[in-house]
């Protein structure tokens, strides 16, 4: 091997065992975000539940809301990649949502409330990025509402740009609201279950409901 293949490979390497490393911190901390909270975690117990000096975690991250705003991403980036595989297995719109449901009410299962709490202390360059990301995703529902009714599943009388938004709003607003009164350990689960069906179901035809009733007799058989 020539001197210059010779760098060129060490350089590779080098590039590659970096990617990896960044990689192991970002999947690392996230799974202790989402266990812990983002506020009550440390550098160093990052550094120490992945088994590495603060000073690697620092050569990619310059401090902590630079971490949790690269996580937060590499999270939504999971959530995209899970929502094309669900898109991919369902046969229409509502088999989709019904889906989504599901898929969300199990990721909810495994995250502490404290971690959606400590939302509110990310920084505005995440909130910008999130906000373009909510636009997109407000497109995509949009476009799914419309899907769903020329498939005979979602009404026909709805404003799909109304209701695309109005669910978010909802969404956002009842939840803070009704989280206060509740206090239980499984209030976050109890209330997105009852908000989002009581909205899915808001938005089906009869035939829709046909879907949204088979799909909830065959979860209940699988517990």
């Amino acid at each position: 091997m020539s001197f210059v293949s010779f760098t060129i490979s060490l350089l590779q390497n080098q590039k590659t065992m970096s990617k990896d490393a960044k990689q192991r911190i970002l999947e690392g901390a996230s799974s202790l975000f989402i266990k812990e909270g983002i506020k009550s975690i440390t550098m160093d117990e990052i550094a120490e539940h992945l088994g590495m000096s603060k000073r690697t975690i620092y050569e990619h991250f310059d401090d902590k809301k630079t971490l949790v705003y690269e996580c937060l991403k590499h999270m939504d980036s999971l959530i995209d990649q899970k929502y094309g595989e669900i898109k991919g297995g369902s046969n229409n719109i509502m088999e989709q949502l019904m889906m989504v449901f599901r898929a969300s009410e199990n990721d909810i299962k495994n995250v502490n409330p404290k971690f959606f709490e400590d939302l509110r202390l990310v920084s505005t360059e995440t909130d910008d990025y999130f906000h373009e990301k909510q636009k997109i995703r407000l497109q995509r529902r949009k476009e799914e509402l419309e899907q769903g009714i020329a498939e005979g599943v979602i009404r026909p009388d709805l404003d799909t740009t109304i209701m695309s938004v109005m669910f978010d709003s909802e969404m956002s607003i009842m939840f803070k609201k009704v989280m206060e009164q509740m206090k239980a350990d499984n209030a976050f689960l109890k209330v997105h279950h009852v908000m989002v069906l009581t909205f899915i179901r808001g938005i089906a035809t009869p035939k829709g409901m046909e879907i949204i009733d088979k799909f909830m007799t065959e979860e209940k058989q699988k517990d």
